[in-house]
């Protein structure tokens, strides 16, 4: 039932409407993207550079180690960041032909609704490697930066 009504919305909506509703999405994927990337690259940079300075002052020898880890996985998710700033326009795209694909399979346009499957479907491909290398990447960030937490607290 909630699903119909979902439907009811968008039939009430122009395609051009909801085309210039993804006009400025990418945009704003792309900004998020380059903002995240430059936030963890920085704060991998300070890591780094204080794990220069801790060296010194510590009496904890593993703990320079786990600044220096914990920032270079913090500009390797920073550069993760900034790769899918590049490929902003892909979700966006996506995001736009599956409401055209609801909202023509709602108004009965059959052929018009098999076209915007046809379209996710050819330009899911080539996103979907990115996002699967950005998330395995993510991972292994995390995954590092725990292990470097738990290591250099023990």
């Amino acid at each position: 039932p909630n699903a119909m009504a979902d439907y009811g919305a968008i039939q009430r909506v122009s395609t051009e409407k909801i085309e210039g509703l993804f006009d400025d999405t990418a945009r704003k994927i792309r900004i998020s993207g380059i903002t995240n990337g430059s936030i963890w690259i920085t704060v991998g940079a300070v890591l780094i550079w204080y794990s220069t300075i801790i060296a010194g002052t510590c009496s904890a020898p593993q703990l320079h180690v786990v600044y220096l880890g914990i920032g270079i996985a913090d500009c390797f998710y920073g550069c993760l960041g900034l790769a899918s700033a590049a490929n902003a326009e892909a979700p966006a795209d996506l995001l736009q032909h599956t409401i055209l694909h609801l909202k023509y399979k709602g108004e009965g346009r059959d052929e018009e609704s098999q076209h915007q499957i046809e379209q996710v479907h050819q330009e899911v491909k080539p996103y979907a490697a990115h996002a699967i290398v950005t998330c395995c990447g993510s991972c292994i960030c995390f995954i590092t930066v725990l292990y470097l937490f738990v290591w250099g607290s023990s």
